[in-house]
């Protein structure tokens, strides 16, 4: 009777408030929904009239879907939902809210626990201050009628007699955000407290919640377990002044991060301090929807320290300063900077000191370099001051302490309009961290060159005018090392440039002494002189003398030097002429010389030029005459030609007689025809003799085609040399090499006359794919019968070759490649696996990595020797050209002989090729 009083209640109330105006549209959070309240009442009101009369006093009866069989039961229905919003409007901007959800008990998934989710907001505001509240309460119920349902029905007592007590504790979520306005105070406020026990089922997601409020209620659980404050606060003192800080803590049960920020900013002062902790056992980055916290996930364990300031009184006086802290479980890392302007002074001093810091992703970007300089302190302090006009004094300091030792640099110039002077103080002593200074800076490179050494170094350029300039260095450099191992080096360099139009002039000297520990002295000066005088619109002449003094540590001298004079002149309109003449001398040497003219001319389309070289040495005497033809005959017909001499004489021998001369002549010629736009035929003609005899006379023919889309080219060649059969080699090459096409294929096939090798045949095929995009994997295979190498002659043996190159991630390359050469009737093979690991460090650098293994089977007696080879390399490049190179090499050797004898070697190579 009570159950029934119940129900018409629930339906009276439903059709009273669905006769009465519809409430407005809530403005409150899509957590508490907006359906309206009527639809709510009626559809709880039926739910809980069915739930009502399916109970019975054993539990809960099931509803069958169908007519139930004998022995066996239905399967029961699953859980409901209900959902009540409820928001009330006082006012425009004030809000109060109200949710309430419940679930039953989920027998489809044996589960006999329900829960009741309510929900209570309030959003207000006063104008001078806003505020948000939200608080839920999650309570979970036990149900005994459904666990008696589930143990009458489906026999599964046993899994609900222990209900695990947590999933029956209560759950609580609260945020709420505060901001106040007070004119000159401005104050906001974040709180956040979810109990690890605020787990939402998900029944209760798929039930009458809308999608908004699921996905809210789904962040609150995902947060289950977490607090988090945010305070802020920003004073305006006066009207220039104003005053902020900020706290931000969260916790995520087993660690917390606290981040601090204040700062102070007025008329003449800037001051910003931050803090920031991240616990090591911290592991919630990803849990609190904020981006900022989910970018320190590579930061745990990590402390950090800031302060920058600014201090400006006037225009002509500033002062910044700022310091910078951050330690890990290894050890810190801490930069200070100060800098300021002082009228025309300015000055900067940073210092960084790096000990055992290991987390470098938890430092700003650009200070990631310092983790090239670990274990290193290093300070660099600049000045400069203004002294009216182009002059100016400057400073520069630079102090590098590591472990093993220390280097101190310093230099003071001064610049003006027509005058540089530069003196530079240079000490390294023990210091060993060269390289990592070198990658952090190229400026500290030069500490290499200086290590255990202490330099002195002075410069005074004249450069005030732009046809007079001078130049003068003086420095002394002393080893560290003591006793015997010391030694100093006294250098002295002037030079004097003149510019008088047309006419140039350079004079340099410059002189090196050395004393060693032990009082030897060295002595070492060069002398340079030259002239220059333009004439015409290309043309010159040139004059210049180098002499060369030297005296060893026996007081021993010794004199070189070198004169030269060469020119370039257009003689009218008959021919250009080009000459020099270089002579040398030197104590204990004889007279050397060296002289070459070339005249030329332009005959229509071609071109005629004839030399004439000599020289004269501790040889003998050689004279080479040569004259070329070069250029187009008619249309399509090209020549290209030479007939050059030579002739050597050799000195008279001590005995008086006189070595014969010898002769030798090289003549070539080729002659080209082109046959409309894909066809060209060649024809060649060598001749090379040494005196009256001939050398090798050789006759040659090429003839290249397209047909069918594919390149045919067809070779013969006629050789002759004395005392020999005439050799002739005839052959041909297909290729097939479209631009559009991945896949490209060439053959070629040459028989060569049993007068040039017993292997008469060389042929093969090559088959390459090349794929798509900036970085395409490439693959080529190929197969010689008897290849020919790089000088013409027959490789004899079978080759077999495919590699393949290709991109592995985004700047590194990768490629692989194996090798094999056999000759049986040699008894000779070789086999070579390779793998290479390539890429770019920034833009200038280039490393690679290769790996090979190469073994040789060569005939020892009446059996094999078997040679195996390791290679490990290491290289790095530097340079567009790849001007400098540094590379390391691994060998391991190992040899097998035929008679069971082993042996083993292993080698390590350094190599540097290049100059920084």
């Amino acid at each position: 009777m009570q159950r029934n009083h119940i129900v018409r209640f629930a339906v009276c109330l439903c059709t009273l408030l669905a006769a009465t105006p519809a409430v407005a549209e809530s403005t409150s959070p899509a957590l508490f929904g907006s359906p309206q309240l009527t639809e709510h009442l009626q559809r709880s009101a039926a739910l809980l009239s069915q739930e009502r009369e399916r109970r019975s006093v054993a539990g809960v009866a099931p509803r069958y879907l169908g007519q139930p069989r004998q022995g066996v039961r239905a399967f029961s229905a699953t859980s409901t939902t209900s959902a009540i919003p409820l928001a009330l409007q006082l006012g425009k901007a004030t809000q109060l809210r109200f949710a309430y959800a419940m679930t039953s008990a989920d027998q489809q998934s044996r589960d006999p626990l329900g829960a009741t989710l309510q929900g209570f907001g309030f959003t207000g505001n006063l104008g001078f201050m806003q505020s948000d509240s939200q608080v839920f309460f999650l309570k979970p119920k036990f149900d005994h009628g459904a666990a008696a349902t589930l143990v009458n029905d489906f026999k599964y007592g046993n899994a609900f007699q222990g209900v695990d007590p947590k999933r029956l504790r209560e759950g609580r979520a609260l945020r709420q955000t505060l901001n106040m306005n007070l004119g000159a105070v401005k104050l906001s406020g974040r709180f956040q407290e979810i109990d690890e026990t605020f787990t939402v089922p998900q029944r209760l997601m798929g039930g009458d919640l809308s999608g908004d409020t699921a996905q809210a209620l789904q962040e609150l659980a995902a947060q289950a377990g977490t607090e988090r404050t945010t305070l802020g606060m920003t004073t305006t003192l006066g009207k220039q002044w104003a005053l902020s800080g900020n706290l931000d803590t969260l916790d995520d049960g087993a660690g917390q991060i606290r981040r601090q920020e204040f700062g102070l900013t007025g008329s003449f002062l800037k001051l910003t301090a931050t803090r920031q902790d991240i616990d090591s056992e911290f592991t919630g980055f990803h849990r609190f929807a904020d981006d900022a916290v989910a970018g320190m996930a590579g930061q745990r364990g990590v402390r950090k320290r800031g302060l920058a300031w600014e201090l400006t009184p006037t225009k002509w006086m500033s002062l910044q300063g700022a310091q910078d802290h951050t330690r890990d479980g290894a050890g810190d890392v801490e930069t200070r900077t100060l800098s300021g302007k002082l009228g025309r002074l300015q000055f900067s001093d940073t210092r960084r000191s790096i000990e055992g810091f290991q987390s470098w992703g938890a430092v700003a970007a650009p200070d990631q370099a310092m983790a090239k300089i670990a274990g290193v302190n290093l300070r660099q302090t600049n000045a400069s001051l203004g002294l009216g006009g182009n002059t100016s004094l400057a400073f520069a300091e630079t102090e590098v302490k590591d472990a093993a030792g220390e280097a101190t640099d310093a230099i003071y110039s001064l610049s003006s309009k027509s005058i540089q002077a530069r003196a530079q103080f240079r000490t390294v002593d023990g210091l060993q961290s060269f390289g990592g200074l070198g990658e952090f800076n190229e400026a500290f490179k030069p500490l290499a060159s200086a290590a255990g050494q202490r330099q002195e170094l002075y410069d005074l350029n004249y450069i005030g005018s732009k046809w007079f300039g001078l130049t003068n260095h003086y420095g002394r450099v002393r080893s560290l090392a003591g006793g015997e191992q010391g030694w100093e080096r006294t250098e002295w360099t002037n030079a004097v440039n003149l510019n008088l139009g047309r006419t140039s002039a350079l004079f340099s000297r410059s002189q090196y002494d050395t004393v060693t520990g032990t009082g030897d002295k060295t002595h070492e000066r060069s002398e340079f002189y030259q002239v220059r005088r333009a004439v015409q619109k290309d043309g010159f002449l040139l004059a210049e003398h180098l002499q060369q003094t030297s005296v060893d540590a026996q007081q021993q001298h010794s004199v070189r030097q070198q004169s030269r004079v060469q020119g370039k002149v257009q003689v009218g309109s008959l021919f250009a002429a080009e000459g020099q003449r270089v002579e040398r001398f030197g104590t204990g040497t004889d007279h050397e010389n060296e002289s070459a003219i070339t005249l030329s001319r332009s005959l229509g389309s071609v071109n005629a030029a004839w030399s004439f070289a000599s020289s004269h040495n501790a040889g003998g005497d050689t004279e080479t005459r040569k004259l070329a033809l070069g250029g187009t005959l008619w249309k399509g017909l090209t020549l290209q030609g030479h007939r050059q001499t030579t002739m050597q004489q050799a000195h008279r021998q001590a005995d008086g007689e006189q070595a014969p001369s010898v002769h030798a002549s090289d003549t070539r010629l080729a002659l080209t025809q082109s046959l409309g736009k894909s066809t060209k035929a060649s024809f060649s003609y060598v001749q090379v003799s040494a005196g009256d005899t001939l050398q090798a006379r050789q006759y040659g023919a090429q003839l290249e085609t397209a047909v069918a889309g594919m390149q045919v080219t067809g070779h013969f060649t006629q050789h002759q040399t004395p005392n020999a059969p005439m050799a002739v080699v005839q052959g041909f090459t297909l290729t097939d090499q479209k631009k559009d096409d991945h896949l490209d294929w060439s053959v070629q096939y040459k028989h060569r006359s049993r007068a040039i090798s017993p292997q008469v045949e060389t042929k093969g095929w090559t088959l390459r794919y090349k794929g798509e995009g900036e970085a395409p994997l490439t693959i080529t295979g190929s197969y010689m019968i008897n290849g020919e190498g790089a000088d013409g002659n027959v490789v004899a043996g079978r080759q077999a070759a495919i590699s393949a190159n290709g991109q592995l991630l985004k700047s590194v390359n990768v490629g692989v490649g194996y090798q094999s050469t056999s000759n049986e009737a040699a008894r000779q093979a070789n086999e070579r696996y390779e793998v290479t690991l390539s890429g770019a460090l920034g833009k200038d650098h280039k490393w690679s990595l290769s790996g090979a293994t190469q073994r040789t089977f060569e005939p020892e007696g009446d059996g094999l020797r078997r040679t195996r080879l390791e290679t490990v390399r290491v290289e790095l490049a530097k340079g567009a050209g790849e001007t400098f190179r540094v590379g390391g090499e691994i060998n391991w050797r190992g040899v097998q002989g035929a008679a069971a004898a082993y042996s083993c070697e292993y080698r390590a190579d350094v190599r540097v090729v290049g100059s920084f």
